[in-house]
């Protein structure tokens, strides 16, 4: 029998590395330069020696990194791009981080599963996607990288930057507390409402709030904010901080009613805005401070699916867990405080944009009409069944609860994205 040295090397195959092929011509060159040429026929008893060489080799390469090898502690060398950007890919360097040996792989406060390393790795070098860390934001935040093993550990530092403005996300809790004078609203007289909010927010940011009137008729309504128009919060990670504003009202020379709204807006998350529930104002009519205010409180997800440190923001869930067929069970409670008469509010949601709607398949299983009490107000969870697809785009699931007549109205908005991980 007689083959051609690139043959021999075609049939050896995934049994060795490029660079261990290379290593391996080299030393059959090296050591036979005056019985093999490159094109030059091989006898059946020089390959037979090859086979030999070559499982000489492969033992020698188990032994160094095999499964009968040891771990060795780790080390980091260097951690690229830094600042990293959550969403794109980080690279740790270093020597001694094979993965099979890795205990443990964090970045901040979020740990990263082995199985997400990406290709490239090696006992080099780890690769993977930067993670959303608590507290990220577009200028960037200090981090602790760690990589452990059974033989020890290694830690360095690098910034990590938040994503796009679309990352923000926010919730705001309007509660009347005062109008002074208090009473029935006059024609030509100045209202000052006061509000306290209960805001949260996934990074530090500053709000501007304005008052938007909707009365008729409206000639010589007039309203603004009373004071500073801005507030500041840092991030709350899911406990709620307490900002306060007034608002001064002028109202018209005739009998007018309607309502207003308060309207936050973000100053360096361009494009994030939210509205509050209505709030009537009618001359002749007293503006009742304890009315219905409609508060969303954290959504849940059936199963360890979902990480949430703040109300109202995205809900992710894991393509293991969005299986095909495979029902996701997201519960909102929510709260309606007690009204002076019995009331009814009305229960809606919707996937938007519209064209995700079929890959999300969403569905409400609980009440579309919410009856409240005068006697003490009511706590439902509102319930809406998901099965997504593997695939689905990211999207945003909007739920609206809308009160009757004067009543006021509330919409939350969660966004809704498919991960191969928490971040």
């Amino acid at each position: 029998m007689a083959a051609t040295l690139s043959e021999i090397i075609d049939a050896i195959g995934d049994l060795l590395t490029d660079d261990q092929k290379g290593q391996l011509v080299t030393s059959l060159l090296d050591d036979r330069v005056d019985k093999v040429r490159p094109g030059d026929l091989i006898t059946a008893g020089l390959f037979n020696q090859m086979l030999g060489d070559i499982a000489d080799l492969a033992v020698r390469v188990s032994a160094l990194e095999g499964s009968g090898g040891e771990p060795q502690v780790p080390v980091i060398t260097g951690i690229e791009p830094n600042p990293a950007t959550v969403g794109q890919d980080m690279t740790i360097f270093g020597e001694n981080l094979t993965a099979r040996f890795l205990t443990a792989i964090e970045v901040g406060d979020v740990r990263i599963s082995t199985g997400l390393l990406k290709v490239g790795s090696s006992p080099t070098k780890l690769v993977f996607t930067t993670p959303g860390v608590t507290g990220a934001v577009p200028q960037g935040i200090p981090v602790l990288v760690r990589v452990a093993n059974d033989a020890g550990e290694a830690q360095s530092a690098c910034v990590v930057r938040s994503g796009i403005a679309a990352n923000l996300a926010a919730t705001f809790a309007p509660v009347l507390v005062k109008v002074d004078p208090a009473g029935q609203l006059q024609k030509k007289t100045d209202y000052t409402f006061d509000f306290d909010i209960d805001v949260e927010s996934s990074h530090p940011e500053t709000f501007k709030v304005t008052p938007i009137l909707d009365v008729t008729p409206a000639t010589g309504w007039t309203i603004a904010v009373d004071g500073a128009d801005t507030f500041s919060v840092n991030v709350t990670s899911g406990v709620p901080v307490k900002r306060s504003i007034k608002v001064k009202l002028h109202t018209g020379d005739n009998l007018g009613s309607g309502n207003f709204t308060l309207h936050f807006a973000a100053t360096t998350f361009a494009g994030f805005e939210r509205s509050s529930v209505a709030y009537p104002v009618a001359v002749g009519a007293a503006t009742d401070t304890t009315d219905g205010p409609i508060k969303f409180q954290a959504p849940s997800v059936s199963g360890d699916q979902t990480i949430k440190t703040f109300a109202n923001g995205t809900v992710f869930l894991t393509k293991a867990g969005a299986t095909a067929g495979q029902t996701v069970r997201l519960s909102v409670p929510l709260t309606i405080e007690p009204t002076q008469d019995a009331a009814t509010y009305d229960v809606s949601f919707a996937v938007v944009p519209g064209q995700n709607a079929v890959a999300w398949n969403a569905a409400l299983k609980s009440l579309t009409q919410i009856p409240v009490s005068p006697a003490g107000g009511t706590l439902v969870p509102i319930r809406i069944d998901l099965i997504p697809a593997v695939t689905a785009p990211d999207s945003k699931l909007v739920i609206s609860v809308n009160g009757q007549g004067a009543l006021p109205d509330a919409t939350l908005e969660l966004g809704l994205r498919i991960v191969d991980a928490i971040p």
